[in-house]
């Protein structure tokens, strides 16, 4: 799902992982909604 979250737990430990992961999740399921959101604004 997230190229970076190798980077992320060698570098910011386990830990991390769950809230990247999660993070990752969420701004991708956001991501439609908002560029559509912005382009019916700008129309």
């Amino acid at each position: 799902m997230d190229t970076t979250l190798p980077i992320i737990v060698r570098y910011c430990g386990r830990d991390a992982l769950l809230t990247a992961f999660s993070w990752g999740f969420i701004l991708t399921m956001a991501a439609p909604f908002t560029i559509t959101g912005l382009a019916a604004i700008t129309h």
